[in-house]
């Protein structure tokens, strides 16, 4: 009998991974590529050129007859996900999944619960796979909103950046740090490093990664910037809760998305926050990343219980836990 197969995506505004695994949940491939979100300012043939290096890498090794099911989470164009995948291998099941969706599945192997989601944007959403429903607050997009995310992170430091170089800002080492990864000599150049290409708002969430560096160090325009950033999704994250009221209340809240990694202030700055007007509140970090949500739907769907999904997870794919 033909081995089946399966295949897990995770497609965003900064990345996109992609991970194959056979009916015995053993992996079979992987691919990795840049960023597919065509509101953050990616061109249509930018972000399929990135989805297209993504699933390059993903069949590589292992290329099946035919793919069983696929699990995605694609933000951006659905033509741009279908047109490319129909390239590589028919399918027989599409299941697409919301970014709450697969943050809760990866995060915490549970099919209800409650995401702060920060990455290039932010999300604060509520999920219950196995009924269908769902809930969030959130996801603007970074003209309207996106709080306490990657891309807020970035304005931030830019912000502060600008203040510091004109003199009526607090010093800060963000400034040096800007110009370093930037390769410029003087504020001057943000305008057309930032407008010059064709996504802004990808090169600014980038910037969250500088704040972690200019944290680390002890700098204190850095360490507000996060600890406010852990405020903004801890406001976001209490307001949802308080519509689900009751049933919401015992529900496990897990952070997802890479703004959270940049330095510890903003998680604690969080989970304080939120435990302190609502204490049952259970707060975590991520188990595994996003792209791993597919084997563990897969394995939730088929019966296994959490700890039995726990202890195939971290046979099979512990090179996908999350890091932080």
């Amino acid at each position: 009998m033909e081995k089946k197969y399966f295949v897990s995506v995770d497609a965003g505004g900064s990345s996109s991974a992609a991970l194959m695994f056979d009916e015995n949940l053993s992996l079979a491939g992987e691919g990795f590529g840049g960023g597919v979100n065509t509101n953050q300012g990616y061109a249509k043939r930018q972000a399929a050129a990135n989805f297209s290096a993504c699933l390059r890498g993903l069949f590589s090794i292992t290329k099946p007859y035919s793919i069983d099911t696929v699990f995605f989470v694609f933000i951006g164009r659905q033509d741009i996900f279908f047109d490319i995948f129909s390239k590589h291998a028919p399918v027989k099941n599409f299941c697409p999944l919301g970014e709450t969706e697969a943050c809760l599945l990866a995060g915490t192997l549970e099919k209800k619960g409650i995401v702060a989601m920060s990455g290039t944007g932010s999300v604060a959403g509520f999920a219950d796979i196995e009924n269908k429903r769902g809930e969030r607050i959130g996801g603007w997009g970074p003209v309207l909103g996106d709080q306490g995310s990657g891309g807020w992170i970035g304005r931030e430091v830019l912000t502060a950046a600008v203040a510091a170089f004109e003199g009526w800002g607090e010093q800060t080492t963000l400034l040096p740090l800007l110009l370093d990864e930037w390769k410029l000599a003087n504020p001057h150049g943000f305008i057309g490093f930032i407008h010059g290409g064709k996504t802004p708002y990808g090169k600014i969430a980038a910037l969250a990664k500088i704040a972690g560096l200019a944290a680390a160090d002890r700098d204190a325009v850095a360490l507000h910037i996060l600890s406010e950033a852990g405020s903004r999704m801890a406001e976001q994250t209490s307001q949802l809760i308080s519509r689900g009221g009751q049933e919401y209340f015992s529900l496990p809240v897990v952070c997802c998305g890479g703004a959270w990694k940049t330095h510890p202030v903003m998680y604690e700055t969080f989970r304080t926050a939120l435990q302190k007007k609502y204490p049952q509140t259970r707060v975590k970090k991520p188990m595994y990343e996003n792209a791993a949500a597919g084997p563990v739907k897969f394995l939730l769907d088929s019966g296994s219980t959490k700890d039995e999904a726990e202890k195939i997870m971290a046979a099979n794919f512990s090179k996908y836990k999350s890091a932080w």
